[in-house]
């Protein structure tokens, strides 16, 4: 598509994009004088087709901070932002869109010189240098659809920049800028990078809340905001756990680091771990390994799975030990989420928890893999890594306790799995709904919760590892009249209750609440000491679910004689939506003894005699007297008879109680 004036002259103040396949249209966009005359061509370069052609007119004059979405029936194929940046920086771009199409967006200056960025998913970031001063177009064309299109522009990203050299942490907030009333904008954090040697590097961020889905990024960027190029990702959007990339950085080269939080409604603790994937100078593992990591590093080894099987990695270097174990295939991805992680632990006489050792169980196919130890505190650290193999328990087949269900609009149901044999080795699955506008999904253990959400009918999947697989086909129906009665499951210490809703009209049941089932008893003060009156220290009880449980629904009862020194219980049994009963203890421990020799003084002369006083507290314990000389000063009936000159020591003693502990004192007397 190209524009001449009415002299035949090509307008040399236009850019066009062309059409070279897809459904996209061409455009073309022009300086025009007004008054003048214009003639617009257009061509159709296809061999063997012909084309309908719609041929519209946008002025450029939308203003980027309008909040609206803006589908494309409104205006056009296109939309179109015009703005003055107030300095130069980096600006981000962003767009997205709700349906099946491929949206592309990009940028000209005064001049229409074009400067488009092709965009091949839904959502997609541009950030380019402006310039301070200078005019700047955004225009966003679509594919296909007719779906809205959410435009972004946002500056000051690259601000802020953090050096990050050793492992760091810290909380990255909600996006705060809106555009069509949803958050779309990504909150940043961005470091700068420098590594010491040419080899991959593993960046890892942790910390994410594991009862809560989030949508992040990380990647890395040269000095030019490229994006740096073989990066390898995993879980880069609804993640839980952990994010990873994989990269191969040059020494002395300056990199960025963005780690980008996409939720809408949550800002997110993070900690990022860097690893040195040194695979060139690996370590050969063989059957065992052992050394040690100075603080904040990490080291790499080459492990040759010799056949299929399962292969149990264990460290018995764990005490307290800080130590992250990652395993790679020979691609470089991380494998480590396929491992099942199994703690061996043990209490000592005051019941403190000690780690004996740690086993990661994989099953690994033959090749190249290569394990990662990275020491994540801020002191050395030993590790004793050994390697055993043992046979694989496969999964035969996956039962459902229903492959068919009909329920209607807003009904709750569950589905049960179980896998045979019972003893596999791994028994982890993958859950999916075919779709998740008529069903939504959320699964605790081997239990999932379905919920109905419209009319319609879809399959939810269950597969194993190893590809085995049950289908439960799900019949929505639209929402009847019902009439609800409730039941209580009550919740144990062990096990959640619930609040259950049973329809009397049609027999359908849903789950109305959870009794989160409490855990922990704690008390304000487990720690005394005797003092002589009576301790009632109080209660709370906390759930599951980490909130506090209302003490309407338990009993607090006390021990006996809690006013000596030892050990008591407190017992709180449970009633109303709750039952059986917790128990929790508390110490009194003895107290010190107050002494204080009141005569003899400091100072006898020989033959003198001085009946031994002394001020103590009320209960004290038996007293007795030592002397250190006996030719210088003895004790007798109570009395200290000075013998000859010389210094001599007075010990007195109180013997412990069952209240109190002993307790000395001693002082230097002179014979003159």
């Amino acid at each position: 598509m190209d524009i001449y004036d009415e002299d035949g002259n090509w307008n040399s103040n236009q850019d066009s994009v062309p059409n070279w396949g897809g459904s996209s249209d061409a455009c073309a966009f022009a300086n025009l004088e007004a008054g003048k005359t214009y003639y617009l061509v257009l061509a159709n370069y296809s061999v063997d087709n012909a084309y309908e052609y719609t041929l519209s007119r946008t002025n450029l004059g939308i203003e980027l901070n309008s909040e609206k979405t803006l589908n494309w029936n409104e205006i056009g194929d296109y939309f179109y932002y015009h703005f003055i940046p107030e300095k130069t920086q980096s600006y981000l771009f962003t767009v997205s869109d709700n349906g099946d199409r491929v949206p592309q967006i990009g940028r000209t200056d005064e001049t229409w010189k074009n400067m488009m960025y092709d965009v091949d998913g839904k959502i997609r970031l541009v950030t380019p240098v402006l310039e301070a001063g200078k005019e700047y177009t955004l225009y966003v064309p679509i594919a296909a659809g007719e779906n809205s299109v959410r435009v972004g522009f946002y500056d000051n990203i690259w601000e802020d920049v953090n050096t990050l050299e050793t492992p760091c942490s810290g909380t990255i907030g909600k996006g705060t800028k809106r555009f069509d009333g949803k958050a779309w904008y990504p909150s940043n954090r961005l470091y700068k990078v420098t590594v010491p040697t040419t080899t991959n590097y593993v960046y890892k961020v942790t910390g994410f809340n594991k009862e809560k889905e989030y949508s992040a990024l990380l990647r890395f960027l040269n000095e030019d905001l490229s994006e740096v190029e073989g990066q390898r990702e995993i879980n880069d959007i609804k993640l839980t756990g952990s994010i990873y990339t994989t990269v191969k950085l040059e020494a002395g080269k300056t990199y960025y680091l963005r780690f980008s939080n996409y939720t809408l409604d949550s800002g997110v603790n993070y900690k990022i771990v860097i690893n040195n994937l040194n695979i060139e100078n690996a370590k050969n593992l063989g059957e065992s390994a052992e050394g040690k990591l100075s603080a904040s590093s990490d080291t790499t080894y080459k492990f040759v799975a010799t056949e299929d099987k399962v292969y149990n990695f264990t460290d018995t270097k764990v005490s307290e030990d800080v130590k992250e174990f990652s395993i790679y295939d020979n691609d470089l991805n991380n494998i480590s989420t396929n491992s099942i992680k199994k703690s061996k632990v043990t209490y000592n006489e005051n019941n403190e928890p000690k780690v004996d050792y740690v086993t990661y169980k994989i099953y690994l196919k033959k090749g190249t893999y290569y394990i990662n130890l990275n020491n994540t505190s801020d002191k050395e650290t030993e590790y004793n890594i050994k390697v055993e193999n043992e046979e694989l328990v496969d999964i035969d087949s996956i039962n459902l306790d229903s492959n068919y269900i009909e329920i209607e609009e807003g009904v709750k149901k569950t589905v049960k799995y179980t896998i045979n044999p019972d003893n596999a080795t791994f028994t982890s699955v993958d859950w999916k709904v075919s779709d998740t506008s008529i069903v939504s999904l959320g699964y605790v253990g081997n239990v999932m919760n379905i919920e109905a959400l419209k009319e319609g009918e879809c399959d939810i999947t269950v597969t194993a590892k190893n590809g085995k697989k049950a289908v439960c086909h799900i019949v929505v129906k639209k929402a009847g009249d019902h009439k609800y009665d409730s039941t209580i499951e009550k919740a144990s210490t062990s096990k959640d209750g619930k609040i259950i809703d049973k329809c009397s009209r049609c027999g359908d049941v849903k789950v109305a609440q959870i009794i989160s089932h409490p855990t922990n008893v704690v008390l304000n003060n487990s720690n005394f000491v005797y003092d002589g009156k009576v301790k009632t220290p109080t209660v709370t009880v906390t759930s599951a679910d980490g909130k506090t449980v209302d003490s309407a629904n338990y009993d607090i009862s006390y021990a006996n004689g809690r006013k000596d020194a030892g050990t008591y219980d407190v017992k709180v049994t449970f009633k109303g939506n709750y039952t059986g009963s917790l128990t929790t203890k508390f110490t009194i421990a003895k107290a010190n003894q107050s002494l204080k020799i009141k005569s003899p003084k400091k100072k006898m002369k020989v033959g003198a005699k001085a009946k031994i006083k002394i001020k103590a507290n009320k209960g004290h314990g038996k007293v007795t007297y030592k002397v250190s000389n006996k030719k210088i000063a003895k004790i007798k009936k109570g009395k200290l008879v000075a013998l000859k000159k010389g210094k001599v020591k007075l010990t007195v003693t109180l013997k412990a109680t069952k209240n109190y502990n002993q307790k000395k004192v001693t002082i230097t007397i002179k014979v003159k």
